[in-house]
């Protein structure tokens, strides 16, 4: 990662980008963080904000890849960027990842509020790959 500033180059780790819901972060991409001196030198603690208009647009997810689920928001922590659904089928919640929220245009969740998740079947429980509003 270049500053702006001129500043010697900081180490941005993937887990980092990770934590903000981004895979990738294009050549160009401006970034807002928190960055510290590390053993090795500067270093990116954490993303604030991202320019991602020169992202590339993400492939939408058929829904073969799992069962589409009507469901209510059990809780979201928008802190922690996940949470999970309560899906109408009765089986067990469906965790909910904000990189998921983000690939589909959605900034967060409310208690209650009723959505349509395409879920997968993951060694944890199911894990939800796309989500739509109402």
């Amino acid at each position: 990662m270049a500053p702006m500033d001129g500043s010697p180059d900081a180490f941005l780790h993937v887990s980092v980008l990770q934590k903000f819901g981004l895979a990738i972060l294009p050549e160009g991409a401006e970034i807002l963080c928190e960055v510290a001196q590390g053993a090795k030198g500067q270093q990116v603690l954490s993303i604030l904000d991202a320019d991602t208009t020169n992202l590339p647009q993400p492939e939408p997810v058929p829904a073969a890849d799992g069962p589409s689920l009507s469901g209510a928001v059990k809780w979201f922590a928008a802190e922690k960027g996940f949470g999970f659904i309560t899906a109408d089928d009765g089986g067990k919640d469906v965790f909910i990842h904000k990189s998921v929220l983000r690939r589909c245009g959605i900034e967060t969740l409310a208690e209650g509020q009723r959505v349509q998740v395409v879920a997968t079947s993951t060694p944890k429980g199911r894990e939800a790959t796309w989500i739509d509003l109402g």
